[in-house]
């Protein structure tokens, strides 16, 4: 318990990603005291934040998702218009 990995992400997307992980290293050791005093732990644990890009992806799948049901719709369309 001497390493605490903290994943995070934005609602607002990548472009305030960089301000917000300067933001959490300015202020890790004010976290890191009030862990400190809040947590009855031996040591506090040292922090570390990463970026978690998890919704960045879904968002990607879930447009390609949206392109491929835009297609088919599209193609059905278009056999559809075929026949008359």
């Amino acid at each position: 318990l001497k390493y605490a990995t903290i994943f995070f992400t934005l609602l607002y997307g990548k472009q305030k990603r960089r301000s917000a992980e300067d933001g959490l290293e300015r202020a890790k050791g004010f976290i890191r005291s009030h862990l400190a005093k809040t947590l009855n732990f031996r040591y506090t644990p040292k922090l570390r934040f990463i970026y978690d890009n998890t919704a960045e992806k879904v968002e990607e799948i879930e447009k390609l998702f949206e392109e491929i049901a835009q297609e088919r719709k599209n193609g059905s369309e278009e056999e559809a218009g075929g026949d008359s």
